[in-house]
């Protein structure tokens, strides 16, 4: 809206300065909350002892062996 005010001479520069500062501040505010959210269900599944723990890696007894054969 601004940048079309701005392209009829309705706004000047600082308007639309104003305009992309306030949508940069909607921005970080919803992936804020966005973040919030998804930390809040952590919490809320740590709580309820529903949260299951995360490992990155099997174990290195669940990965096949280079010598998958059986033979040592």
């Amino acid at each position: 809206m601004a940048t079309i005010k701005f392209q009829y001479n309705e706004a000047d520069n600082f308007d639309l300065l104003e305009a992309g500062a306030q949508l940069e501040q909607a921005r970080i505010d919803l992936m804020t909350d966005e973040i919030r959210y998804i930390t809040d269900g952590y919490r809320f599944r740590a709580a309820m002892g529903t949260l299951i723990a995360f490992t990155s890696s099997p174990s290195s007894r669940e990965r096949p062996s280079a010598n998958s054969s059986g033979t040592p």
